[in-house]
């Protein structure tokens, strides 16, 4: 089972949404523990029909809550000497919801200046205290859920939040990895298509897109090997990529679904280690239909290594960003 984790908003984008359902079994988020009691009308009728996922930061086991709490702390300690207390000026408000974060952490910002309850329900903090500490909620949340064959990967369209979501965990080096970028590959349903039409989509099409997924696992493992070790080695995975990228196209064609391409980049699953400076070469594969160069590889910096299979993806897609005085 493979999810995916929108973070900081609770109301992730209606596009992301969209996307995502196509790819992962389920979609998450990052609520409060009452979220249920008033949800999003979206999200409620996903959730439904089985396919989206509250996550809640209480959920964390005692020594996970430990670490998150550490690092909130030292985030707090770093908010306090860059004087990010509130009131902020009206562009860099954010609210969260009062029972969002754990009360330890709630009295961790009030007693440093850097929240204060609205009377709404909710604590007004600096945005940018904002981002970091549910980048840090979402990445230990991702690695509580991810065990044997469940993977739950973190989205965002905040660079900030990114940085610290994508953070080493203790006793996990940062390791260096293959990147392997598909621009405007990716066929993903536009704003127009209803959520009804994703999930039967996903119904009618199931083997389409588990082939997909197969030709984008083969990926991870086959590229590594034809850049650095025997070129050539993945000529059949290549083969397996294209057939299964025109099958997916071809059935939102029969479906007659709209829909755009995007890019997306994958990380390989093992790491380069010593073999890393060493690579200078590209892959500039020519997809029938598609073009050329619609394929790269590049070097990355990530938590530990990636696991084949993780299915990790980062859409580089239309996004919407958050205005002034978000809810979190």
């Amino acid at each position: 089972m493979r999810a995916a984790i929108y973070y900081p908003q609770m109301t992730p984008p209606l596009s992301w949404l969209k996307q995502s359902l196509l790819f992962w079994d389920h979609v998450c988020a990052i609520e409060h523990a009452d979220y249920w009691e008033s949800p999003d009308p979206t999200l409620q009728w996903l959730g439904e029909q089985g396919v989206f996922e509250p996550l809640v930061i209480d959920s964390l086991e005692r020594e996970a809550q430990d670490r998150f709490q550490a690092e909130v702390e030292s985030v707090a300690e770093l908010a306090s000497r860059q004087r990010l207390y509130v009131p902020p000026a009206e562009i860099e408000q954010d609210f969260i919801y009062l029972g969002k974060l754990p009360l330890e952490i709630e009295e961790t910002l009030r007693s440093r200046s850097l929240a204060q309850e609205t009377g709404k329900g909710e604590l007004l903090t600096h945005r940018d205290l904002t981002l970091c500490i549910l980048g840090l909620a979402a990445k230990h949340l991702s690695n509580q859920f991810t065990f044997g064959d469940r993977h739950y990967s973190t989205h965002t369209n905040s660079s900030l939040s990114a940085d610290f979501a994508f953070s080493p965990l203790p006793d996990m080096n940062s390791e260096t990895v293959l990147q392997i970028v598909l621009r405007d590959l990716l066929p993903v349903p536009n704003d127009q298509v209803s959520f009804q039409d994703i999930l039967e989509f996903k119904a009618s099409h199931a083997r389409e897109l588990l082939a997909f997924r197969r030709a984008l696992d083969g990926l991870q493992v086959a590229l590594p090997q034809e850049l650095l070790q025997n070129p050539g080695a993945a000529a059949g995975v290549r083969d397996e990529f294209e057939l299964a990228l025109h099958d997916l196209h071809a059935a939102f064609r029969r479906r007659r679904i709209a829909f755009l391409t995007v890019g997306v980049s994958i990380f390989a699953g093992w790491a380069l280690g010593q073999m890393a400076p060493d690579l200078t070469a590209t892959v500039a594969w020519e997809l029938s239909g598609f073009g050329t160069g619609n394929i790269i590889a590049g070097l990355a910096q990530v938590r530990d290594t990636p696991r084949v299979r993780d299915f990790s993806y980062l859409y580089k897609a239309r996004q919407d960003f958050p205005g002034r005085g978000e809810r979190y």
